[in-house]
């Protein structure tokens, strides 16, 4: 829970200062104990949802796109100065 915890927490941080930024975003709270895969699964859909979103503001100038249109793909953000595949 600890880590989770450390994990929402640099969410939070990071989604405001980012472009596009993400303001007053709602995350899920951490419970003390029980079953903390609800609040992971949350947490996961967020970043996917901004990741969705940083594509779209900023397509292939700040992401990488690793596979296909016809066999899948996943899309990562690229640091600035990396090196294009």
């Amino acid at each position: 829970a600890c880590e989770l915890a450390r994990l929402r927490k640099r969410i939070a941080l990071r989604l405001a200062e980012l472009d596009p930024a993400v303001v007053d975003a709602v995350l899920p709270s951490i419970p003390e104990r029980g079953d903390l895969k609800p609040v992971e699964d949350r947490l996961d859909a967020i970043l996917c949802a901004y990741m969705a979103a940083y594509w779209w503001r900023w397509g292939l100038e700040r992401c990488f796109v690793f596979g296909s249109n016809e066999g899948g793909a996943i899309v990562t953000p690229r640091l600035a100065g990396a090196v294009r595949f």
